[in-house]
């Protein structure tokens, strides 16, 4: 749920005169424990097949679709969130409702991209957050009535250094195979 402030501060914000960037990260392996994502392997393709290449920012140096998700970790996601006006997000993700700003998105390795990390770096594009990771927007069970979520956490934490005014997220899990045939149905 945004704060009344990051609502204002949303409808205030001037029309952007620059070309959208999109950041596309996907995570199809993140390793043991997590159930493989193959299809986000797919969506990155149709990604690049739809948006223009220079509106896409790469994690790799090279011109090579990063379809294993190898370069999809902290550092490489970070480097480039400055410059990206949307944020596509396809992984595994866990919701910490003891310390929201912990909740995070889950990459090989064990990395994990938290709330905080987003905090710490100035996203001055920022516009669209995608996050097709489940949970993004349930509420802890045992406190239903807490307002603070990943999704909120994200509302509250990203304002101080950017401005997400549009955020879509997942209120339960996410049946990975099903959502991405039937959208690529449509197309």
């Amino acid at each position: 749920m945004p704060t009344l402030d990051a609502l204002h501060q949303a409808r205030g914000r001037p029309s952007s005169t620059t070309e959208a960037r999109v950041l596309p990260v996907i995570q199809p392996n993140a390793g043991p424990g997590y159930a493989s994502l193959p299809n986000t392997k797919n969506e990155l393709q149709e990604i690049h097949n739809i948006v223009p290449p220079r509106s896409i920012l790469s994690l790799t140096e090279s011109i090579d679709l990063d379809l294993n998700g190898d370069c999809a970790i902290v550092e490489n996601v970070m480097r480039n969130l400055p410059e990206a006006s949307i944020l596509r997000l396809a992984c595994h993700s866990i919701q910490d409702p003891g310390n929201p700003l912990q909740s995070a998105f889950n990459f090989r390795g064990g990395q994990r991209l938290t709330v905080e990390h987003l905090m710490q770096r100035p996203l001055p594009h920022a516009y669209v957050a995608f996050l097709s990771a489940c949970h993004t927007a349930a509420n802890d069970v045992q406190r239903p009535d807490e307002a603070i979520n990943f999704a909120s956490a994200m509302l509250f934490a990203v304002p101080r250094c950017g401005q997400w005014t549009t955020l879509m997220v997942q209120l339960w899990l996410v049946l990975y195979t099903a959502i991405f045939l039937r959208s690529s149905e449509q197309v």
